[in-house]
């Protein structure tokens, strides 16, 4: 079945949403229980179930109900500060093609919601004769809300207004307009600060103002641009940023402000035009671009030199769409202020949603983690992607993603839409959920939808030539450039996304709430213990499996490497788990977790302290595949795949 249809205040899905709401309620109050409540039932395993926080997902409702017969793509949300019941989407949308003066029919709807995501109703629709593209929405502080997309005729010069609503996001008034870019977004400083409802826009052009180097004839490349509107977007002053000496800056993420008006972006910088030429190799062998972050703590004026969030494995296909994603947790919490990036990386061979993260405003980032848990091998030995990454912190201090997964998906076409959260601030992630089928590959529909040539240019002869490409449907039908997720101010998260099973991509959302809040360790009573990894290191005995079992033993010890006694009680806590064999679980934590947040505790064997060099009491880990093991063992070799790998931390009081 596809998405429900746009409900009423009075139906079943509306009480199911209450009595949600109600048991979210209820399982506050009780003991933090390790278990699941989903709603529709997921996919999910009984063991992932019982280690996941209580996160509950309603059914999903299709926004662009009132457009279903017109294909859409490339979408974003925002919520009002103000008002939790209050929020807007935005989307690209096929246009009217019988006209034939549109090179490439599509217009940008903007859809508004007064009860929390429930209904849908479009209030407004951008059309710029010919082409309109990319569109992104925001709220003010004041609860004003804004819409842009950039468009235009071809050939010509593309313009990019502004448009605000002042009446809830009822009607639409055009304001202004900004500096024309690609893939551009618009985020609102909404802090309490000096600079608060200032506008920032910014995407990738070609102008004086952009990022990049002169080219060999003095003009620029590809790079960042940025303007700002201290007139809630009835003027812009466009900013100059700090050259980078790079050659091409790549898929450019949303911005975000921190808590004392900081505003932030991210950004993908290409080495050198040879490098960046090769971003179709499936497997790529060395990183194709770097992942950069840059900030400006003066309302936009001047911005730091950009800082390397990572290197980054790019893979530009079909396949893996999505640009990259920045959050910042502005709550009052242990993690105020801590920055987030997801971003797709192709480095095994495969789409993986990886995050990093920094401590102090972007001016380092800890080294990546993979977030997205689809099995490195499936039963056929295919690799599955994941792609289109989206992050939100709510109020909780709660990290939120969600993103495109084709587990599943013999084709590695069709994909499904999957979430995942962090109560401990990004050092792990918990198993992800279903939260709607998405939809089969593009390939498999009845009926297709080419667009036309943008237009046609006649030869020396006079000839003209026309090319309808299936390539762009399948780009079209895997969403476009980007998704959305966002939290509302009760604290609840909204994903959107395109839904393509009724034969033509639709507009959905949904409604998430985590049950919990972001504290050191995961909570549970483990956020007052220190961190002890510094001063004492994990020691691992060889690895028995149990092929016929497949089940992994592996004895360990704690070893004090410091100079100095530290606690006799120490706890090693998981942090990532993974295997080359597919889906693999703890079997013997302490606290019953089958994966992220399992603990086993160590002693020392006086049960006092630990001395200077000495050794805790072993213990085994104990792990369970789903799957046997690959074949027999292999000689080693450098591409050698690792039937086990975990990341973990030492705590203790």
């Amino acid at each position: 079945m596809g998405p429900k249809r746009r409900i009423n205040h009075r139906s079943p899905l509306r009480l199911i949403l209450i009595a949600g709401s109600l048991i979210g309620l209820l399982l506050d109050a009780m003991p933090r229980a390790a278990s699941t409540i989903i709603w529709p039932l997921s996919t999910n395993t009984a063991a992932e179930q019982k280690q996941q926080a209580l996160v509950l997902v309603a059914p999903p409702v299709e926004v662009s109900f009132a457009n279903r017969t017109r294909p859409h793509w490339e979408v974003q949300v925002a919520a009002d500060p103000t008002d939790p019941t209050r929020l807007i989407a935005c989307s690209m949308v096929q246009g009217d093609d019988q006209t034939y003066r549109k090179s490439w029919p599509t217009n940008i709807v903007v859809y508004t919601s007064l009860d929390g995501g429930l209904n849908w109703e479009p209030t407004h629709e951008i059309d710029m004769l010919q082409h309109n593209a990319d569109p992104t929405c925001a709220f003010g502080p004041d609860g004003s809300a804004y819409a842009m997309s950039f468009g235009g005729n071809l050939g010509q010069k593309f313009h990019m207004p502004m448009y605000r609503s002042t009446d809830g996001a009822k009607t639409w008034n055009e304001v202004g307009e900004a500096e024309s870019a690609d893939r551009e977004y618009v985020t609102v400083d909404d802090t309490p600060g000096k600079y608060r409802g200032r506008v920032y826009v910014h995407g990738v052009g070609y102008s004086a103002g952009s990022l990049g180097v002169a080219g060999i004839d003095g003009a620029h490349v590809v790079g960042l641009t940025l303007s700002h509107s201290g007139d809630r977007g009835q003027s812009y002053k466009a900013v100059k940023l700090i050259e980078e000496g790079s050659r091409y800056v790549l898929d450019n993420g949303n911005g975000v402000v921190m808590s004392d008006g900081t505003f932030a972006t991210i950004f993908g910088d290409g080495s050198d035009a040879q490098t960046v030429g090769i971003m179709h190799d499936l497997h790529p062998s060395a990183p194709t671009a770097k992942l950069k972050f840059i900030s400006s703590d003066d309302g936009g004026e001047t911005f730091t030199k950009a800082t390397v969030v990572s290197e980054w494995y790019m893979r530009s296909n079909g396949t893996l769409k999505g640009s990259p994603s920045l959050a910042v947790d502005r709550t009052e919490g242990p993690f105020r202020d801590r920055l987030y990036a997801a971003w797709i990386d192709a480095r095994a061979g495969r789409g993986e949603i990886r995050l990093a993260r920094s401590y102090d405003k972007g001016r380092t980032w800890l080294p990546s983690v993979v977030v997205s848990d689809n099995s490195p091998l499936d039963e056929r030995g295919e690799t599955p992607d994941a792609f289109m990454p989206m992050l939100a912190v709510n109020r909780n201090g709660v990290v939120g993603i969600m993103w495109y997964d084709r587990r599943g998906h013999a084709d590695n076409y069709g994909y499904d839409i999957r979430f995942s959260a962090s109560l401990d601030g990004g050092e792990s992630f918990e198993p992800s959920v279903l939260v709607s089928p998405g939809g089969d590959s593009a390939l498999d529909t009845n009926e297709w939808v080419l667009w036309p040539p943008w237009h046609l240019t006649a030869g020396a002869d006079g000839r003209q030539k026309a090319v309808f490409e299936t390539a762009l449907q399948v780009w079209t039908d895997n969403g476009g450039d980007t998704a959305g997720l966002v939290c509302d101010v009760d604290g609840a998260f909204h994903p959107v996304w395109i839904d393509r099973r009724s034969g033509l991509s639709q507009v959905s959302t949904t409604r998430i709430v985590v049950n919990g809040s972001g504290l050191p360790n995961g909570g549970k009573g483990l956020e007052l213990l220190r961190d002890w990894s510094a001063k004492a290191e994990v020691r691992y005995s060889m690895a028995h499996v149990d092929r016929a079992k497949k089940e992994i033993a592996i004895s360990a010890s704690i070893l004090n490497k410091s100079k100095e006694r530290i606690p006799g009680r120490l706890i090693l806590r998981l942090l990532a788990l993974s295997s080359c064999s597919g889906r693999i679980e703890v079997q013997n934590a302490d606290n019953g977790i089958t994966a992220s947040g399992a603990i086993w505790e160590f002693r020392a064997p006086s049960g006092e302290s630990l001395a200077p060099g000495a050794l805790s009491v072993p213990r085994t880990l104990r792990f369970k595949l789903a799957h046997a093991p690959l074949g027999p063992p292999q000689l080693l070799s450098d591409s050698q795949p690792n039937l086990l790998e975990m990341d973990t931390k030492i705590i203790g009081k």
